[in-house]
């Protein structure tokens, strides 16, 4: 809305709020201070006035994809009907004939969600992410996290234009992907500079197909980031984006052979980064 606190949102969207007392003095209930930290939410006739004010934000709002976040609730209970919430095109893909959820699958069956890159997408990726950590499909649940977090990077620029994009990933890292874990192995994102790699990935898919004379559409853009994503365009630039997986601590103290793979791959991810300093441009 071209503005930059909730106060000044709330002079858009809600203007009666503002009233005078006796004395001719201005105040307002500063509910939307609490909407901007989280404490609460408004209630549904505020989110249709907003709504047409900022056509789409009352679908953001009320996505499924923050109750998938929420790992207080019952996932393999809520999962099936949160699911059938998304687009039509991903629920083809999800569920089986006899209106069974598809919680398995292979690197196949997942880039056919990565390439619908979407806030329905992320969510479905979560959702299934989730319900195989609660049935105990740990292989699985490592397959889906690594997709769950290519589609993140995709959609980070979109978060980022809204001042999101810091604050969900550090979610994903507390609250989902702190539990994906398989063969002793995790993931390290607690110093994963998530804005920055979701904008070179961006900028750089962009770069790519910058010359075909036309504006490009979101579809082009996600094709391209797939593309370098799955190092088709050079392994080296692949290993830029890729997370930082290790072992598991939990498990105690790493060997020494342990220690020094995980170095290996923080030495050669930081000789990646040298050469292709974000400013830089980079042929892909």
């Amino acid at each position: 809305m071209g503005v930059s606190t909730a106060y000044a949102v709330e002079r858009l969207i809600e203007p009666e709020g503002f009233r005078q007392n006796n004395a001719g003095k201005y105040f307002h209930s500063n509910k939307w201070a609490s909407y901007r930290h989280g404490l609460t939410t408004p209630r549904a006739a505020l989110v249709v006035r907003a709504n047409d004010l900022v056509p789409g934000s009352a679908k953001n709002l009320n996505h499924v994809l923050w109750k998938a976040l929420d790992v207080s609730s019952n996932v393999l209970r809520e999962g099936p009907g949160w699911l059938r919430q998304l687009a039509p095109g991903l629920q083809l893909l999800i569920f089986t004939e006899d209106d069974q959820v598809c919680t398995y699958g292979g690197r196949h069956f997942f880039a056919k969600l990565e390439r619908l890159a979407s806030l329905d997408a992320l969510a479905c990726l979560t959702i299934l992410l989730r319900m195989n950590l609660a049935n105990g499909e740990f292989a699985q649940a490592w397959t889906v996290a690594a997709s769950t977090f290519r589609m993140l990077l995709m959609l980070g620029e979109r978060f980022k234009e809204r001042g999101l994009a810091d604050a969900i990933f550090s979610l994903y890292v507390e609250q989902i992907f702190s539990l994906s874990k398989w063969d002793g192995q995790c993931f390290h994102l607690e110093k994963y500079d998530f804005c920055l790699w979701a904008g070179v990935l961006y900028n750089a898919a962009k770069m790519g197909i910058a010359d075909k004379g036309h504006p490009l559409s979101w579809t082009e853009e996600v094709q391209q980031m797939i593309r370098i994503l799955e190092g088709k365009k050079g392994l080296h630039i692949k290993f830029l984006f890729d997370p930082i997986t290790g072992p598991d601590q939990d498990f105690g103290p790493l060997s020494a052979a342990a220690q020094l793979a995980l170095n290996s791959r923080v030495s050669l991810r930081k000789s990646s980064m040298d050469e292709f300093q974000p400013g830089n441009t980079f042929e892909v």
